[in-house]
């Protein structure tokens, strides 16, 4: 991975990918950093969660990893991706990161900024966008 990484960083091709997704695409770089099925998406998504889960555990207390969150019992709420499932959850939980005594929910997302998607974004506005689709 590191290997990898460092590949991409500098723009030189990665060797050893296979020629095709299990989505059925042809297998390449951009493909395999945008794909849901048989790209990156979640590993780079639970790589980031673990790498910070590690880092809080150093300050917070009681910090969790994906913690399921308690049951709904009648609230609604105005923004339509709030998770009102049962078994809902976040990425992260952390005790005492802004007040003592006081829990705190992390929610991670990734994206890839030169997605063919969004190539006609400057980098701010595809933050500011994933931003505000995590609100509705």
């Amino acid at each position: 991975e590191f290997r990898d990484a460092l590949r991409l960083r500098y723009n030189i091709p990665i060797t050893d990918i296979p020629s095709h997704c299990v989505c059925g695409e042809r297998f390449n770089v951009i493909h395999a950093l945008s794909c849901k099925k048989g790209g990156f998406v979640s590993q780079r998504h639970d790589n980031v969660r673990d790498f910070f889960t590690k880092l809080l555990d150093k300050c917070c207390n009681n910090v969790k990893s994906e913690p399921h969150l308690t049951e709904l019992q009648g609230e609604t709420f105005e923004h339509r991706t709030a998770n009102s499932s049962s078994g809902a959850r976040l990425d992260i939980k952390a005790r005492n990161f802004w007040r003592q005594g006081q829990d705190t929910y992390f929610d991670i997302r990734v994206t890839h900024v030169n997605a063919l998607s969004q190539q006609n974004l400057s980098t701010e506005q595809i933050f500011k966008r994933q931003e505000e689709e995590k609100k509705r």
